[in-house]
């Protein structure tokens, strides 16, 4: 007893005075108001401290920071790890118009192939400037709603998703180069990247990850010859095409990745109406076809080249093979196609079998899509590890799973549950329900045809919104 009150006594003695006498009183004493009350003291600059008042202002002290941490229990000098994660799937249709009346001019094209094939365009607008300024306006007002409805614990980590094509305009692509660009003349994808930072940046999202759906750019295929004159590269007349996601955390200084798509499907892009029209137009292009004699792959290893450009002076990085990680989590992330022709599985899985060292299973599986659906058997999740899909599709919905592995002996209790992935390792599928549909503009139609008009399908049937599920627990690695 009488060390641990030594040791009281010395610790007391070290605390700071708040208030410092004059110096004319440096060796005065300071009292307690109580002159016939004998205490005993120590001298410290500034003049007389007695222990008993220090010893009880540090028990105070105590008192007032136990207190401030039960009131706001998440303040920690260390990151503590997320424990559930929320899926906010925002649900917006992407694809071609089928309202022809809408499309501006010169921009009619045919989308799909055989008996799927129709006539449609685009929504955009011509101004660059005003179409993306409607698209950012329209994207802030989906995440505003989203944080209004998401669950507003520090410990659950909310993840948004977009649906792909979100970012293309009305010719179906805009100029690659705004990759490159840091200033200067106005671009689109250069004013799309700095917005959608400046948007998350906000410490309200700190507990949030973006995928803001996918961007479409090209650019001439001779973009990189500075001896050609615009109209030697214009004459040419073949072009580079992109498809990629902007990824984000939120909060200040938020990491900042692209993640590119690798297939084209061949509902990606427009085909001409008539063989030779508007040929010079990236939207008009015939990327693919029945034959399968067109293009199928967008220009992937251009990304590679200049990752270092983009990371080192744009503070971009790259996604590679599919796998990323972002506050403390491991995630995923395909964009339509590319999931279905298993991406993400063939860069885990070497050929002829076994699993690529530094590639690890994702805990949370992403997916970006206009038209693709989740294909259970090409998932490369851990075990409880959950799948988020947002698709844009004539606003076809989110959707979310859990994947649970099953020891063998399960194979004959609930055949019809169980699934073999690309491991043959046994596992089911559990649905993830959607707990709140959360329209943007409070669902007012009125309001929704105006912010839509000429950027996005207006339906009255399929307003945009916001579909927010219930958490789930973060699976272990």
């Amino acid at each position: 007893m009488k060390k641990s009150a030594n040791k009281a006594r010395e610790a007391d003695s070290l605390l700071p005075i708040t208030a410092s006498p004059r110096e004319t009183d440096a060796l005065l004493p300071i009292t307690t108001g109580r002159s016939e009350q004998t205490t005993s003291t120590t001298t410290v600059k500034g003049g007389w401290v007695p222990r008993k008042p220090l010893a009880t202002a540090s028990f105070l002290t105590f008192c007032l920071c136990l207190a401030l941490y039960l009131a706001f229990p998440t303040f920690s000098v260390i990151d503590k790890p997320y424990k559930h994660s929320q899926f906010l799937g925002f649900g917006i249709n992407t694809g071609g118009s089928p309202d022809l009346t809408q499309c501006p001019s010169g921009t009619l094209g045919i989308l799909g192939l055989g008996e799927e094939a129709s006539k449609t365009c685009y929504l955009g607008w011509r101004d660059m400037k005003m179409d993306v300024s409607r698209r950012l306006k329209i994207m802030e007002d989906a995440i505003e709603t989203a944080y209004n409805a998401a669950d507003d614990s520090s410990s659950t980590l909310k993840i948004f998703v977009a649906p792909e094509f979100y970012w293309r305009g009305p010719e179906g692509a805009y100029d690659a180069m705004g990759l490159l660009q840091a200033g200067g003349e106005f671009n689109a994808i250069s004013e799309i990247c700095q917005k959608l930072t400046a948007i998350v940046s906000a410490d309200k999202f700190k507990d949030w990850v973006f995928v803001f759906g996918t961007i479409i750019a090209a650019t001439p295929k001779s973009f990189e010859n500075s001896t050609m004159t615009p109209e030697e590269v214009e004459k040419e007349g073949e072009w580079l095409f992109f498809n990629f996601a902007p990824i984000m955390s939120g909060g200040a200084n938020p990491a900042k990745m692209l993640a590119p798509k690798e297939y084209v499907s061949y509902i990606d892009f427009l085909r001409p109406v008539e063989e030779g029209a508007n040929e010079k137009l990236p939207w008009a292009f015939d990327v693919t076809d029945e034959d399968m004699a067109g293009k199928h792959h967008y220009d992937f290893d251009i990304w590679e080249k200049y990752s270092g450009y983009l990371e080192d002076r744009l503070g971009w990085s790259l996604v590679r093979r599919n796998f990323f990680e972002l506050k403390g989590v491991r995630f995923s992330l395909e964009i339509c196609l590319d999931h279905a022709a298993g991406e993400a599985k063939n860069n885990f899985i070497k050929k002829g079998g076994g699993v690529i060292d530094e590639i690890k299973p994702a805990q949370i599986s992403l997916i970006s899509s206009a038209g693709m659906t989740i294909m259970d058997a090409n998932l490369i999740l851990t075990d409880k590890g959950v799948v988020y899909h947002q698709d844009g599709l004539y606003n076809r919905t989110s959707a979310a799973k859990v994947r649970s592995f099953k020891p063998m002996q399960t194979l004959n209790e609930k055949k019809h549950d169980m699934l073999l992935d690309a491991t043959n390792s046994l596992f089911n599928i559990r649905p993830v329900l959607v707990e709140q549909e959360a329209f943007l503009w409070d669902g007012d139609k009125k309001i929704a045809k105006g912010e839509l008009f000429s950027t996005f399908t207006y339906k009255e049937t399929v307003l945009p919104k916001v579909n927010v599920f219930t958490k789930v627990k973060i699976a272990k690695l």
